[in-house]
């Protein structure tokens, strides 16, 4: 029940004058993006969880519940 309040509020957050509900509606899931890093000329891709050209999310999953935690366990990996 606690989850799914939290989706409920995340999905009625304004942004850009619109819930966020109708942006994740509107996205492609596990996009994939090529490009090529300018500074290196490497060529990179990502995979994002939602993309839409105004906002995209990639959520990550943590055993820590503090972003000092968090950023210290991602440092890491």
């Amino acid at each position: 029940a606690r989850g799914r309040r939290v989706a409920e509020k995340i999905a009625s957050t304004q942004y850009k004058g619109r819930p966020l509900q109708r942006f994740i509606e509107e996205s492609l899931t596990e996009a994939t993006i090529y490009f090529t890093e300018p500074t290196t000329g490497l060529r990179m891709r990502v995979r994002l969880d939602v993309f839409h050209p105004d906002i995209s999310f990639d959520l990550k999953s943590t055993r820590h519940g503090t972003a000092r935690a968090f950023l210290r366990d991602a440092v890491d990996m």
